[in-house]
């Protein structure tokens, strides 16, 4: 099942539902707005799909300033995981 697919499940869910399950739409309404999020995630951004991608997925440089030569899991700009990580 695609995040998409799943959306739409949600939302089916809260308009059979009504006002009848308060609780149940909220929860609903909370897996939407995270699977919308994780899509959103997984596009990626110009950073990370770019072909010249700067750090060449590595990290050179760590919260002081030195190189730390790590490689990196998930995008630093957009949070997306990295292909090499998987």
């Amino acid at each position: 099942m695609t995040n998409e697919e799943a959306i739409n499940g949600f939302e089916i869910d809260n308009a059979l539902l009504g006002n009848s399950e308060q609780g149940t739409i909220e929860r609903n309404n909370l897996a939407i707005i995270a699977l919308r999020e994780q899509a959103e995630r997984e596009k990626g951004c110009l950073s990370c799909n770019s072909d010249e991608w700067y750090f060449n997925r590595w990290c050179w440089i760590d919260e002081k300033g030195d190189p730390c030569h790590q490689k990196i899991k998930f995008c630093p700009m957009c949070g997306k995981r990295l292909e090499a990580s998987r």
